[in-house]
C-alpha cells in the first residue's frame, strides 16, 4: 500500500478529516501519521537551524505556527500524545 501514500487525493481526504475531527480509518490514519511526522521533523530541523543562526527568525516564526495549527485539532493532539512526542528531541518539545 505504499504507492497510495503519495497520492494527492488520499492525503487531501486525510487532511480534511483531521480538520473536521472525523475519525480516521486505518489507511487515512497511516497517511496522517506520515504527514504529521514529516511536519514535526521539518519544524524541528528549522528550530535547530534557527538556534544556530542559520535560519532567519522571521522565517522560523512564519513556519512555527504550523505546529500550533496541528495541535489545535483533536486528531493532532491524539497523535502528539501517542506518537509525536517520541519523535522529536526533548529540547524541541
Amino acid at each position: 500500500h505504499m504507492h497510495m501514500v503519495v497520492q494527492g487525493q488520499d492525503m487531501a481526504t486525510a487532511l480534511q478529516k483531521l480538520a473536521s475531527e472525523d475519525s480516521l480509518d486505518p489507511h487515512n490514519a497511516l497517511l496522517m501519521d506520515f504527514f504529521l511526522t514529516a511536519v514535526f521533523v521539518a519544524r524541528q530541523n528549522e528550530y535547530f537551524q534557527w538556534k544556530q543562526g542559520l535560519l532567519d527568525e522571521s522565517v522560523f516564526r512564519s513556519l512555527h505556527h504550523i505546529i500550533f495549527s496541528v495541535l489545535e485539532t483533536q486528531a493532532g493532539q491524539h497523535w502528539w500524545q501517542h506518537e509525536g512526542h517520541r519523535l522529536v528531541a526533548p529540547e524541541f518539545v
